[in-house]
């Protein structure tokens, strides 16, 4: 199952990506249907809007996404 990590406007840790792919893994045990998952993270706004957004290719369902921000990127993913 390839799961996609993608940073616009920052340099993502490889820590960072590694907890975003993790919490990707947890939603793949609940939809097995979910073909691929992308994850991409960015800061706007000087440092002060974390956005995380999840783009899923789901069978039979086409594309879902879903995105979260906060102050937190962690707590965005």
């Amino acid at each position: 199952m390839p799961i996609e990590v993608t940073a616009r406007h920052m340099h993502a840790t490889d820590d960072l990506q590694d907890y975003a792919r993790r919490r990707a893994e947890e939603t793949l045990e609940e939809f097995p249907l979910i073909e691929h998952i992308h994850v991409i993270l960015d800061i706007e706004k000087h440092g002060k809007r974390h956005l995380a957004e999840v783009v899923l290719q789901v069978k039979r369902h086409g594309t879902v996404e879903a995105a979260g921000s906060t102050d937190n990127l962690r707590a965005s993913i």
